[in-house]
């Protein structure tokens, strides 16, 4: 595991590998995902809502090393911002919308609490989130 970081370390301004914590260790390129839940969909009504599970893992794999901030430059409902607040990383959403800047000081905290075991450190576990059939 500390040869994977030591990789992330010397290639980090230039790819973006997510970081298994859990066997099988090390980066892994392909991320599992699915449709969004239910659960989510009712929390927020924006169309192309990613999963919660799925952008948790994209943070973590833009700040592998836990430093730095996630910038969301086109926040909309804010699921990259709640993602980033759900792993514990700091982060600026910029919204020039004030209906859904309003909507994303609502959705956040409600889609942050969900899944509060889930930080995004053990890609191939996502799956649990979202059965085959069940959405």
């Amino acid at each position: 595991m500390a040869d994977c970081f030591e990789w992330l370390r010397e290639r980090r301004p230039h790819s973006i590998h997510a970081v298994c914590t859990d066997p099988p260790y090390g980066l892994i390129e392909a991320i599992p995902s699915g449709r969004t839940p239910d659960r989510e969909e009712a929390i927020s009504d924006h169309p192309c809502l990613k999963p919660q599970h799925f952008m948790r893992i994209i943070v973590r794999s833009l700040l592998p090393l836990g430093k730095g901030v996630i910038l969301d430059p086109f926040m909309d409902r804010a699921s990259t911002i709640a993602a980033a607040e759900a792993v514990g990383y700091e982060s600026i959403g910029v919204e020039m919308d004030d209906a859904y800047f309003r909507q994303a000081e609502q959705t956040v905290p409600r889609l942050t609490r969900l899944y509060p075991n889930f930080v995004g450190d053990k890609p191939h576990a996502a799956w649990r989130f979202q059965p085959a059939g069940a959405r």
